[in-house]
């Protein structure tokens, strides 16, 4: 599939999915939204690996995690959704909205500096559906350009929307798939 053709497609199926922007629906429109792209992605791990999620955990990080990519033979720990670690590949995290504090993108990098702490095997890469990333007045926040300062290179941090004005951010999930993919390829070639 093209890869721009797939991201209008993923928006256009977390939009008609999710509930009006109303507080009271966050959770579950945040919900939508990681399922929608974890079947996405599961169309671009190869079959040695699956996407689980929502809400999966890595037997050792108190942590609940977005999405999981793992080793497509093993189970989670019996009554949880937690892996063992060494069966872990990659951690995703998935705003729909993005972040709306100065301070979040430190806290989503010094999380993945911890796992990759204790599981250097274990990437980690952050996804954006939609965040302000032009502003109107130069003394305005992008908090797109934020969270890729905070983690890039070292973690990647792809957005697919403008917040402000619905613009499609052309190849980045592509930029994602091909980072994931990249990743996937280093475990598998022991490094």
């Amino acid at each position: 599939m093209d890869f721009e053709k797939e991201q209008i497609e993923l928006l256009k199926t977390i939009e008609e999915n999710s509930k009006p922007p109303e507080r009271v629906w966050n959770r579950y429109n945040g919900d939508v939204c990681c399922r929608v792209v974890q079947e996405h992605i599961q169309r671009h791990v190869p079959n040695s690996y699956k996407v689980t999620g929502p809400n999966a955990y890595i037997e050792d990080i108190p942590t609940e995690f977005d999405l999981l990519i793992v080793d497509s033979s093993v189970w989670p720990k019996t009554f949880t959704n937690a892996y063992p670690s060494n069966s872990v590949h990659c951690v995703i995290e998935i705003k729909k909205h993005g972040i709306f504090s100065r301070n979040e993108p430190n806290l989503y990098r010094d999380l993945f500096d911890s796992i990759v702490g204790r599981h250097p095997h274990i990437n980690c890469m952050y996804l954006t559906i939609q965040e302000v990333g032009k502003t109107k007045r130069p003394s305005s926040i992008s908090y797109l350009e934020l969270m890729q300062q905070a983690l890039e290179p070292k973690f990647k941090a792809c957005t697919l929307k403008q917040s402000r004005g619905g613009e499609i951010i052309q190849g980045e999930w592509r930029r994602f798939i091909n980072s994931l993919q990249d990743a996937l390829s280093s475990n598998d070639n022991g490094i």
